[in-house]
């Protein structure tokens, strides 16, 4: 029951983002459009860059436990769709002091997507070289990067930057 009321929470907030701003979307306007009560939402979060957070974190683990060696395409759509999902958070925090919190959380959950998922490629190899470390973070960075990009323009192509990561991921 806890993941439904956190489920419609974020799911009115992703609804109340099509016509509002991101700063001016409070706590009170949310649980009044998701029809829960103020103790339900602070049952669950701090605020509502957590309750983005663990939405963003929800969706990626999701996707982390699906990911493997054979379902790179699968996995690929996945993410495509999670971008497609919360690309309005990002284009509406774009314009918010809270864009880098937000950038934040999906350069966070990019890591954590790619370390897994290097780490299950490559099983033989125990514990994590330096080297692995920095290239995580520096593709997490860069794609990072790339969606905020992506976001920017009229038509973003979330698959098509998908089936980019995906061919790289395959030659790791």
């Amino acid at each position: 029951m806890a993941t439904k009321s956190k489920i419609a929470l974020i799911n009115s907030f992703l609804e109340l983002l099509e016509e509002n701003e991101y700063d001016k979307i409070t706590v009170t306007r949310l649980v009044e459009d998701c029809g829960v009560s103020r103790q339900t939402f602070y049952y669950h979060f701090e605020d509502i860059e957590q309750m983005i957070n663990w939405a963003i974190k929800n969706e990626i683990d999701k996707i982390k436990n699906r990911a493997g060696e054979d379902n790179y395409d699968e996995i690929g759509e996945l993410y495509a769709d999670f971008l497609k999902k919360y690309s309005i958070v990002f284009e509406k925090a774009s314009g918010s002091v809270k864009f880098i919190t937000i950038y934040n959380y999906l350069f966070d959950n990019v890591y954590s997507f790619l370390k897994d998922f290097i780490a299950k490629k490559h099983k033989k190899n125990k514990g994590t070289s330096e080297e692995t470390e920095f290239f995580v973070a520096y593709s997490a960075g860069a794609f990072s990067s790339l969606v905020v990009r992506e976001m920017q323009k009229d038509e973003p192509e979330y698959d098509e930057l998908m089936n980019k990561l995906i061919k790289v991921l395959k030659t790791v």
